[in-house]
């Protein structure tokens, strides 16, 4: 008994539970993921493995509303007609819980993605797979899991129509997940574009001279001047506060800032520089009327 509390305490600490629900709508899925099962979250940097859950647990949150929904209308309509369990009513409620299954690994994959994009955690070879692998378990652990409750006879279990039951072997038609493993794909090229990106940008060597200076990367010159024989960080950094939404986004450039502020020689200054340009990448527009003043201070710094 004990150890069942303890893989039970375990499970809640980093799994979504679904609450139970009175009468007909008692939750099967009350664990949704075995212990021993491959968890999205493991495969993210620790630094953004809280994010990772909260959203998760948001987007699961939303599928169970909108299953309880469906499935009182399913049930309220037969009821209606006084055929509760017939063939049709059972086919109706094996669907919707599949499609249930697939929306929460749709919210699973989704979490992921959305918190790789906000850590700009680049998806490469090792992580996709990571993310397919644990996705893939849960769809088939989830398929698991409705077969034995039906099996057992469980309060709220969903019966399975005798009539697919021969298609649930393996890992064949797994809900969304032909889905998903596209949108997986899309996801990593388009991280890859956008570190290639972000090293070309870091990789050029800027020589600017004169407080008039100035920096098109990819663009055509629509910038203000920023007039300013001194060291621009105090305005900069207002700039930045003002104009970049995201906070962790705006702290990770912030951080980057005031790291070139503190370069002693030329050497650290163009290191600590060119980290500054690839954090604000995404922010050309705001920071580049600021590069030829503090290219020129870089420039300036004793070898």
């Amino acid at each position: 008994m004990g150890n069942r509390k303890t893989l039970e305490s375990r499970a809640r600490q980093s799994l979504w539970i679904a609450p139970e629900r009175e009468g007909n709508f008692t939750s099967i899925w009350r664990v949704l993921l075995l212990v021993d099962m491959s968890e999205i979250q493991n495969c993210l940097p620790v630094h953004s493995r809280q994010y990772f859950i909260r959203v998760r647990n948001s987007k699961w949150e939303g599928a169970r509303a909108v299953y309880n929904e469906k499935l009182l209308a399913i049930r309220q309509d037969a009821a209606a007609k006084n055929v509760l369990r017939s063939g049709h009513q059972e086919l109706a409620e094996w669907n919707l819980s599949q499609e249930f299954i697939g929306n929460l690994s749709k919210g699973y994959f989704d979490a992921a993605i959305e918190t790789c994009t906000l850590y700009n955690i680049r998806l490469d070879e090792h992580l996709c797979d990571c993310i397919q692998s644990a996705i893939k378990e849960f769809l088939i652990t989830q398929r698991k899991n409705a077969l034995q409750h039906a099996a057992q006879g469980l309060p709220g279990a969903i019966k399975v129509p005798l009539s697919i039951r021969q298609q649930l072997s393996g890992d064949h038609n797994l809900p969304h997940f032909n889905d998903i493993l596209i949108e997986l794909e899309k996801a990593r090229i388009k991280s890859i574009r956008i570190a290639a990106q972000k090293e070309s940008l870091v990789n050029q060597t800027l020589n600017v001279h004169g407080p008039n200076a100035r920096v098109n990367i990819g663009s055509t010159d629509n910038s203000t001047n920023v007039v300013n024989q001194g060291i621009p960080f105090s305005e900069l950094r207002k700039a930045i506060e003002a104009n970049v939404a995201d906070g962790v986004e705006r702290t990770a450039i912030l951080e980057r800032l005031a790291d070139l502020e503190t370069a002693t020689n030329r050497e650290s200054g163009t290191k600590k520089y060119q980290e500054f340009i690839s954090t604000a990448a995404n922010h050309m527009a705001l920071i580049g009327p600021y590069l030829p003043a503090l290219g020129h201070w870089v420039h300036s710094l004793l070898g």
